[in-house]
C-alpha cells in the first residue's frame, strides 16, 4: 500500500506531547518534506500545493474577525480564508491552517488540553513555523541573501509573503538583511511570532 503524503507527513510526529523546541522542529522537518513532495526548488511556492490536496477545499469569504478557519465536512477538510485579507496574509494563513489539519488526529497527544494555554501556545507556534519553514525555507532565504536580495521588501515580493513575515522570518533564523549572509544555517532558540 502506497502512504499519501498526509500519512507520511504525519508519521514524523511522535505519540507524545511536544515542547516547543520539539514541535519547532517537526513543523520545519514537514514543510521541507512537503515542498519536496511536491517538487518546488524555488520561490514563490504555489498556492496549489496545499489547495489542491485530497480531502482539502479552499474556499474564501469574507470572515468577521478571524483570518482563517477549518472545519471537517462531507469527508474532506474545508479551509475557509478570509477573502477581504491580502493575498500574502491568505497564502501564510492557509499554511498555518494546513499544519493544524496534519496534527489534528493526534493534537490531543502532541498538544494535551491538559496543559491549557501553554499547548495552545506550543500549537499555535507550530503553526506558524511551518507556515514560514513552508513560504520561507531557510536554504532559499539564504540563498536569497547570498545572490544580493537584501531588503524586506524585495524579499517578500520574491517569496509572496508579507515584508513583516520576512523580517520575523530573518530574525528567527538569525538572518540580517544587508548584513553578510551567514556560511553556515544558525539555529535560533527565539520563539517566532509570525503576523499573518
Amino acid at each position: 500500500m502506497v502512504r499519501t503524503t498526509f500519512e507520511d507527513l504525519r508519521s514524523i510526529l511522535p505519540k507524545r506531547p511536544l515542547d516547543l523546541g520539539e514541535a519547532i522542529r517537526m513543523a520545519e522537518l514537514q514543510a521541507e518534506r512537503l515542498l519536496s513532495a511536491h517538487g518546488v526548488s524555488n520561490p514563490p511556492v504555489p498556492e496549489l500545493v496545499l489547495s489542491t490536496f485530497p480531502r482539502v477545499q479552499v474556499v474564501r469569504a469574507t470572515l468577521a474577525g478571524a483570518a482563517v478557519t477549518s472545519q471537517w465536512a462531507r469527508g474532506r477538510w474545508i479551509v475557509i480564508l478570509n477573502r477581504t485579507d491580502a493575498p500574502t496574509r491568505q497564502r501564510f494563513s492557509l499554511a498555518h491552517e494546513f499544519k493544524h489539519i496534519l496534527d489534528q488526529p493526534s493534537s490531543e497527544v502532541l498538544y494535551p488540553s491538559v496543559l491549557g494555554g501553554l499547548a495552545r501556545s506550543i500549537s499555535e507556534q507550530a503553526a506558524d513555523h511551518f507556515a514560514a519553514s513552508f513560504l520561507m525555507p531557510s536554504r532559499w532565504l539564504l540563498d536569497a541573501l547570498t545572490t544580493g536580495t537584501d531588503s524586506c521588501t524585495r524579499l517578500a515580493e520574491r517569496f509572496a509573503v508579507s515584508a513583516q513575515a520576512i523580517q520575523v522570518r530573518l530574525s528567527v533564523l538569525g538572518f540580517s538583511p544587508g548584513a553578510a549572509p551567514p556560511r553556515v544555517l544558525p539555529r535560533n532558540s527565539a520563539k517566532p511570532h509570525y503576523r499573518r
